[in-house]
């Protein structure tokens, strides 16, 4: 848990931070002009009205806790945590190793759409539909929030 809130805290300080290495993972973060800005007057239209709580989704099935993302992007200026003008930020990375990890505290990566997110990383910046892209956003932090309360709770 506190890996997880070390890895967001870290996210919100260096929004700008990209890694690039050799790696399986990390190579895929190579850096890419991506148009943040776009991202985040959609992310605030999308969220920032009332029919957002009724209509989102997250891999394809309703969310109860709307008000939670709404929150989360309003305090955070409704920056994207894991997509930056350069590519995919390093905490994409980091968490998506955490995710791979957590079959070490006995949870099952897949709850938490592991293989669907990784996979979606690699194609995500090539991606010219905005609401793809802001639901690649929501569905990371989707998967953070729930991997966060499993770890702190435990998993039902």
């Amino acid at each position: 848990m506190l890996l997880l809130l070390a890895i967001l805290q870290q996210a919100c300080k260096n929004s700008n931070s990209t890694d690039v290495n050799e790696n399986s993972i990390t190579s895929i973060f190579a850096p890419n002009q991506f148009d943040v800005d776009a991202l985040q007057t959609h992310l605030k239209s999308k969220l920032d009205t009332s029919f957002a709580i009724s209509t989102m989704s997250f891999f394809g099935k309703p969310d109860s806790n709307v008000k939670t993302y709404q929150q989360f992007y309003a305090s955070n200026n409704y920056n994207s945590v894991w997509i930056h003008q350069k590519g995919l930020s390093s905490i994409t990375k980091q968490f998506l190793q955490v995710l791979d990890s957590l079959q070490y505290d006995a949870l099952n990566p897949e709850k938490y759409y592991y293989t669907n997110l990784k996979q979606r990383a690699i194609s995500i910046l090539n991606e010219k539909n905005m609401d793809s892209i802001m639901q690649f956003e929501l569905d990371m932090t989707n998967s953070f929030f729930t991997a966060s309360k499993d770890l702190a709770l435990g998993s039902n």
